[in-house]
């Protein structure tokens, strides 16, 4: 094991293990699924508190006020659940709990303010230092978003002096996956079973014991798990004391951390060294790539940093359901199993790298957001946006080959210049009382605080004086730059120029030229080309002249890559690509399929599809020869980039009828169909090759690939099929398809809106999807009320090719029928799709006669 691993187990893997896992904040904890024992220890004596529920709205400013400041919390917690009992029902579901937390009083005051929430507090009370009683006059649970646990006391607490509360409580265990949560599993594929697990953040501690649940409140933890006696616990820190019903799971003393996170979870894992996971994966070899480099990382980061992890000990666990992909408990990071298990053979490269890039993101947390944590939720870009940021620079130290921190310009640049260019952004930081609700909060976690924050984070300046121009506007600039008279300008770059607003940014400009090593902007003869390598946050404009130098230069000598403003003349914005018929980096053939993907959704159903298509063939055509060597062996290059590149020759000539592309996909699935466990195809091409020969096939190809998908044990097959089931041509196969999303004995509900998504995307299937998506809009609510993000997402995916007024007019009666009661981000995402609509209408009635001229003249020119 690296040295980045402290303890290892003695054994490469141990047997399956039935445990539950309580991950205490960022400090997360594992326990099992727990049978029902006798307290080892009990809440003090005292009088039962009775608790009064008051329905309210939620006050103005919903933040804890500053004169209690928690030092130390003491809990036990008893999860009444027997993973193994077969007659159980949802309802029997619960657990309880007591907990002591210590805190000093900085200001004197008779109120003590706690969040409690989907909690029945069946005793409290308060003590000063010397154990006397500090008389309770009333304790009311606030019914509104503030999840206040209001104590009003009939003696005052003293400023500087030490005081406890003491609770004990019980509470649901539900399937929301926040705080503690139930999920079912099959036991070996035989009789279902149920089992804890847990997610605390944002704000949801509060929902498993009373607690100061906000970030800057740091606080040590000492938690007493009573649990199963042939089970174990794992935690942060090592177990001490374990016994026949208790493990003892104190904290150091030296580490204080934030209570944001608590954890429960899945029964039956294995471990390998530090890794843990479900046996099975565990004794085929999935978690060993995730293993090997974890502790090749995190020396990774010690060493970048200059500073160890703070902590004895980092277990990585895999489980079955997790909000989002991973959670970066400290000293227990929690993984979603897709995110982290793999295949050799089977997963893609794609799968793996992202497997990597998950690992880095949630051990650079250990330091940023852990180690250091913002003081409130409007600053969560200083944890996610260098921890995305610097999970580049972990993957590209331990997989050098890869060139892995390239991929940052496409992944995170031109996606966010592409999202910013609509008029529904925000800014990275808003001010703190503009987050105070837990539903504030949430929405912090989205795109702009994940990538756009991560562009800020790439730039070597001083940051102090840029920050507040990136930070706290939004959107981003385009920098004009006429080389003719020297003069640089600036603006907001919307696609809706009439939405633009009236800001300016801070903007280093780093600028390379042909000849001399000077630069001067008065030039007459040498192009000049703007933000280099693409390493700041805008886009670049140029004279006329100057465009035409550089689509020259790309034609003689293609080693410069830009991504072109939209604003540009059409013209040379698309003789641009002339290059590409030379050219084999991903990089620059990324940014080309992503410009034509746009043009495609918005001219797929115009007389412009055909000259299009007959023009990326043109493009795509050497690059497809490059690559067909492999390809037609079912091998892949050596280097990252140059994979991703070859699944993009694949994409784009089969998915533009280039003939040796279709005969190579046709040729590989009719093999398959012959020979069923033949596994000659590679997983990085699979997808694309299922795909273009189900488009090209009938009911008998759908079939066979619907069966493939119902036999396949592995998740990667099972997507990939997910994927090319929706490519067919056939309205009635996409019908069926359609229905088969509403059954959960053929689809799971976590794949729901990715069938419709990936029907949405086929032109065939776009309007079926559309109609599909209304008729059966309750029940997609009412299944998914939960699931914010992707009805979101389905609501993109789904509209993003309209063009016409006619399905304008849809979404704004769509709109309308969502009534009063409509969801606010179900609202945001009408808007938005109407906003795009709109400029999609008027982008196609200005542009779609000249793009079907140049793409008939170039389609054929040689």
């Amino acid at each position: 094991m690296s040295r980045g691993a402290r303890r290892v187990s003695k054994t490469a893997a141990r047997a399956a293990v039935t445990a539950a896992v309580l991950a205490l904040l960022l400090a997360a904890i594992a326990v099992i699924a727990v049978h029902q024992g006798k307290w080892k220890r009990d809440p003090p004596e005292g009088r039962p508190v009775v608790v009064t529920a008051v329905l309210s709205e939620a006050p103005p400013n919903m933040r804890l006020p500053k004169s209690l400041i928690p030092d130390r919390y003491r809990v036990y917690l008893q999860v009444h659940l027997d993973s193994k009992a077969s007659n159980v029902t949802r309802e029997t579901f619960t657990f309880s709990g007591n907990s002591t937390v210590k805190f000093k009083c900085t200001e004197a005051t008779a109120w003590i303010y706690i969040h409690c929430k989907d909690l029945n507090v069946t005793f409290l009370r308060a003590m000063d230092e010397k154990q006397s009683t500090v008389e309770v006059k009333n304790v009311t649970v606030k019914k509104d978003e503030s999840n206040f646990l209001e104590i009003e006391l009939r003696d005052t607490l003293r400023a500087n002096e030490t005081y406890y509360l003491i609770t004990a409580f019980s509470g649901p265990l539900v399937h929301d996956s926040a705080g503690l949560y139930i999920i079912e599993y099959r036991e070996n594929e035989g009789s279902q079973r149920y089992l804890a697990t847990s997610h605390m953040q944002p704000t949801d501690a509060r929902k498993v014991f009373p607690c100061f649940d906000e970030p800057h409140m740091k606080a040590v933890f000492e938690v007493t798990i009573i649990h199963r006696k042939d089970t174990i616990a794992l935690t942060n820190a090592a177990q001490k004391v374990p016994n026949f019903w208790l493990s003892h799971l104190p904290l150091s003393k030296e580490v204080r951390i934030s209570l944001h996170l608590l954890q429960y979870h899945p029964p039956d894992i294995s471990s390998i060294s530090l890794t843990w996971g479900p046996p099975e994966a565990i004794v085929a070899g999935h978690a060993d790539y995730a293993h090997r480099i974890s502790g090749q990382i995190l020396k990774f980061f010690e060493d970048h940093y200059d500073m160890k992890y703070p902590l004895p000990k980092l277990d990585q666990v895999a489980v079955a359901k997790l909000a989002g992909n991973a959670m970066e408990n400290w000293g227990l990071v929690m993984y979603n199993k897709k995110a982290i298990l793999y295949e050799e053979g089977v997963s893609t490269t794609t799968e793996k790298e992202n497997i990597a890039a998950v690992i880095a993101h949630e051990l650079a947390h250990q330091w940023f957001g852990n180690l250091v944590t913002m003081k409130w939720w409007n600053d969560l870009w200083l944890n996610e946006a260098f921890a995305t940021y610097y999970s580049y620079l972990g993957v590209d130290g331990v997989e050098p080959a890869w060139n892995f921190k390239d991929l940052i310009i496409s992944n995170e640049v031109q996606y966010m210049l592409q999202f910013e260019s609509l008029d529904s952004s925000r800014p990275i930081i808003k001010e703190e009382d503009e987050v105070q609700s837990p539903e504030d909060i949430a929405e912090q976690f989205d795109i702009i605080t994940y990538k756009k924050a991560t562009n800020d984070s790439n730039k070597n300046i001083q940051v102090a004086e840029m920050m507040e121009s990136w930070t706290k506007q939004e959107g981003y600039p385009v920098i004009t730059i006429n080389t003719s008279s020297g003069e640089v300008s600036q603006r907001h770059f919307l696609l809706n120029q009439s939405a633009e607003q009236n800001l300016t940014w801070h903007v280093p400009i780093k600028v390379m030229k042909s000849g001399l090593r000077e630069v001067k902007l008065d030039l007459e003869e040498e192009w000049i080309l703007a933000n280099v390598n693409s390493t700041g946050y805008y886009r670049v404009n140029y004279d006329l002249e100057n465009w035409r130098r550089l689509v020259m230069q790309l034609e003689t000598q293609h080693q410069v890559n830009f991504v072109y403003p939209r604003q540009i003349n059409f013209t040379l914005a698309l003789d641009t690509t002339k290059f590409l018929r030379k050219e084999t980096e991903f990089i620059p053939w990324n940014s080309a399929i992503k410009s034509f993907q746009y043009l495609k959704h918005l001219l797929d159903f115009t007389e412009v599809s055909s000259p299009m298509k007959a023009y990326i063939r043109k493009l795509v055509a050497p690059l497809y020869d490059h690559f067909e060597a492999c390809t037609v062996n079912s091998t892949v290059p050596d280097s990252l980039t140059a994979q991703y590149n070859q699944i993009n020759a694949v994409t784009l000539a089969c998915s533009n009828d280039v003939t040796k592309c279709h005969k190579m996909a046709t040729d590989a699935f009719n093999k398959l169909e012959k020979n069923p466990d033949s596994e000659w195809i590679h997983p990085n091409l699979k997808r694309r090759i299922y795909c273009t020969a189900i488009a090209a096939g009938g009911e008998k190809e759908w079939d066979f690939a619907w069966e493939m998908f119902q036999n396949t044990k592995s998740m990667t097959e099972k997507k990939d099929l997910l994927s090319a089931l929706a490519c067919t041509k056939q309205t009635s196969l996409l019908k069926r398809y359609l229905e088969y999303s509403l059954d959960p004995d053929k689809i799971k509900k976590s794949d729901f809106f990715s069938i419709i998504q990936f029907i949405a995307t086929n032109a065939d299937g776009q309007q079926l999807a559309w109609d599909f998506i209304q008729s059966k809009w309750e029940y997609i609510i009412q299944t998914y009320e939960e699931e914010e993000v992707p009805v979101i997402d389905l609501i993109h995916g789904v509209t993003q090719r309209f063009s016409s007024e006619a399905k304008l007019e849809e979404l704004r009666q769509f709109l309308k029928n969502q009534g009063e009661e409509a969801i606010p981000s179900v609202v945001w995402a009408l808007e938005s799709a109407i906003e795009s609509t709109q400029f999609n209408i008027q982008w196609v009635q200005e542009n779609k006669q000249n793009f079907l001229d140049w793409f008939h003249r170039e389609s054929v020119a040689h």
